[in-house]
């Protein structure tokens, strides 16, 4: 007797919200994981929004600090706290939680085909841990993610600084193993690709 088959319906499908998919499925995004460029990909994703802000003049440096997996990045211009459609959520979460948000929303999109590969929501869920400061036109809000998944609220409060950006991460060995550093070389070799796409643009990495 031929055995019973198995269906399959709306039942089956299991849907994943926010940034689970990339992390359930990781190669579907960044290819090969083992990949020792893989690092170096991930973390210039992170110069997406400083990189669309040059070509405005808005952002004049980048400061690069990277120590083991671990990297912070500081540049002078805010990520947006504008509400942005459909439901309201700052543009700055957009580009950290959507995936694709920030090349979507580039105003040069140039920029976005060259060094918005695959888009700060996909760092995002590759890190352990990552925290944004931004200051954006008087206003500061702070956002926390673990495993890409937000961490607590992230209140709009008001602020007197200068616009600017902070970023924190630190990869996760759980998805990437031991392939969670930088390679040096290749590092350097995508920072010479910024400065020639933005030579006004100043970098400093360590």
């Amino acid at each position: 007797m031929m055995a019973e088959s198995t269906r399959y319906d709306g039942k089956n499908i299991e849907v994943l919200r926010g940034l689970e998919a990339v992390r359930r499925r990781p190669t579907m995004y960044v290819g090969d994981l083992s990949d020792r460029e893989l690092p170096v990909r991930l973390l210039m994703q992170a110069l997406c929004h400083a990189a669309d802000s040059a070509v405005d003049g808005e952002c004049t440096c980048v400061a690069i600090r990277v120590d083991g997996a671990h990297v912070d990045i500081d540049y002078d211009a805010g990520m947006p706290l504008d509400p942005a459609a459909p439901n309201g959520d700052q543009v700055a979460l957009v580009f950290l939680s959507a995936l694709a948000g920030c090349h979507n929303r580039k105003r040069h999109l140039s920029v976005g085909d060259e060094l918005c590969e695959i888009g700060l929501a996909v760092l995002n869920a590759f890190c352990a841990s990552l925290r944004v400061e931004t200051i954006y036109r008087g206003w500061a809000a702070v956002y926390r993610f673990e495993k890409g998944k937000q961490i607590g609220d992230a209140p709009i409060v008001e602020s007197s600084e200068r616009d600017r950006t902070s970023i924190s991460f630190h990869l996760d060995n759980e998805i990437l193993g031991a392939n969670i550093l930088f390679d040096r070389a290749g590092l350097n070799r995508s920072i010479d690709r910024v400065r020639q796409l933005l030579p006004e643009l100043l970098i400093d990495i360590s």
